[in-house]
């Protein structure tokens, strides 16, 4: 092979390695993709995709950094694992710092999604509440509707690991002085997570329904502070379980609240119940260690101990 020969090869191949670098990828924006859907509970793993002036697509693993507009709702790692807590509006941004070949930023703005759990509905220790409702007033006095749904997927609620159901009735003397009593800790267990919600089903005569303001008149002459005074007769948010038609509803509801005040406590992270004061329940007719619950939530609350305090009930009536 001549030396002409061996120039011309040389210069074929600089051509060529000259042609490769001019090719090499040079992305002038980038796009942040979910490898899923964000939904409460879940965890997703998130990819940037560089976007060069022609179209072309490739990802991008270096020089990355990620960021949440709320923590709360949506935490993210540095490889971009994203960990959903709670629904409520979050941003999510990547960032990529590409060094000569530039910056780059990209975001998700979504509201993650939410599934209620539907494994073994009902209302009895290890049990799942369904998605119940009621009609409520706040403390204030202004009404709002009490959605289970929201206690376990929203925001707002992040900070509650219980909730203290009581079913009580305005003329049982007893659950006025439960709610005497509720009122008098309800400071100290709010600080350790725990939210009442007491849903009056009788005005001051027996079988008479309440609604929501006169649970909030009621309890307002008891106490300034009692959760969240709320009807017990306001239609379920599904078709099984305690939902249906308004009058179904009451019956089966009447059913379960043989005595006053029925009282449980759901753990809010499965809405499952951790302690069941029920007429059949391991806790009737005996006092549940509020405190010692509220701080707690994943403790083995299934039955009293030995020296659990008496209460006294009245009968549903």
């Amino acid at each position: 092979m001549n030396r002409f020969v061996r120039l011309l090869i040389l210069a074929v191949l600089v051509a060529a390695l000259g042609a490769g670098c001019g090719n090499e990828f040079e992305p002038t924006s980038i796009r942040l993709e979910a490898k899923g859907e964000l939904t409460v509970g879940e965890m997703v793993q998130l990819e940037v995709i560089g976007i060069d002036a022609e179209g072309r697509e490739e990802p991008i693993t270096e020089g990355l950094s990620f960021t949440t507009s709320n923590e709360y709702v949506a935490s993210v790692d540095a490889s971009g694992l994203v960990t959903v807590h709670s629904r409520a509006p979050v941003t999510i941004t990547a960032k990529a710092d590409l060094g000569e070949k530039g910056s780059f930023e990209a975001k998700i703005e979504t509201t993650p999604i939410c599934h209620y759990p539907e494994e073994n509905w009902g209302l009895s220790h290890g049990m799942t509440v369904p998605p119940l409702r009621w009609n409520a007033m706040d403390p204030y006095g202004q009404p709002y509707s009490l959605r289970l749904e929201d206690v376990y997927c929203n925001l707002e609620w992040r900070g509650v690991q219980t909730l203290h159901l009581v079913f009580s009735a305005g003329w049982c003397g007893y659950c006025t002085q439960y709610a005497g009593m509720l009122s008098a800790m309800s400071k100290d267990l709010n600080a350790l997570g725990m939210r009442i919600a007491t849903i009056e089903l009788d005005t001051l005569v027996p079988g008479q329904d309440a609604d929501h303001r006169f649970a909030y008149d009621h309890l307002k002459k008891i106490a300034d502070s009692v959760g969240a005074p709320v009807s017990g007769f306001a239609a379920g948010l599904r078709d099984t379980f305690l939902a249906g038609d308004e009058d179904n509803y009451r019956e089966e509801l009447r059913k379960f609240v043989v005595v006053f005040p029925t009282r449980l406590i759901v753990r809010t992270r499965d809405m499952r119940v951790i302690a069941d004061g029920s007429a059949n329940g391991p806790w009737s007719g005996t006092h549940f260690p509020l405190m010692d619950i509220a701080a707690n939530p994943e403790g083995d609350w299934s039955t009293p101990d030995s020296n659990g305090e008496p209460i006294p009930t009245e009968p549903n009536e």
